[in-house]
This record gives structure tokens, C-alpha cells and sequence, in this order.
């Protein structure tokens, strides 16, 4: 049961994860395409997604209340 809740959030975040990994490469003139950083490695698309939503999370609380 572990191991597929665990396949279902690597699978729901590594979109996201990717088009913000797509995003800050563009910053750089970066010309790889999304797909390729969809493809690149799941678990890192999936962590970048998390770890921004904490941090926004976090500047949002501190700033607001």
C-alpha cells in the first residue's frame, strides 16, 4: 500500500516539478525542452514541487500573519 501511494505522488507532482525546473532553466537561456526534464528524474521534479510549495507556504504565513 506504501509503495503505491508513494508511485501516485511521484506521478501527481512531477509535472509541476518540471515545468518549474523548465521555468528557472529559461532564466539561463537554457534551450532543453520540457519533456526532456519531465523525463530527466521523476524524484527530483517531485522534490523541487514540494520544496517550493513549502517555501511559499512559509513566506506566505510570515508575511500575511
Amino acid at each position: 500500500m506504501e509503495a503505491i501511494f508513494e508511485i501516485m505522488l511521484l506521478l501527481i507532482f512531477r509535472y509541476p516539478g518540471a515545468a518549474l525546473r523548465w521555468l528557472f532553466s529559461r532564466l539561463w537561456k537554457s534551450k532543453k525542452k520540457y519533456i526532456e526534464f519531465l523525463e530527466d528524474n521523476v524524484e527530483s521534479n517531485a522534490i523541487i514541487f514540494i520544496g517550493t510549495l513549502i517555501l511559499v507556504t512559509l513566506l506566505v504565513k510570515f508575511v500575511l500573519f
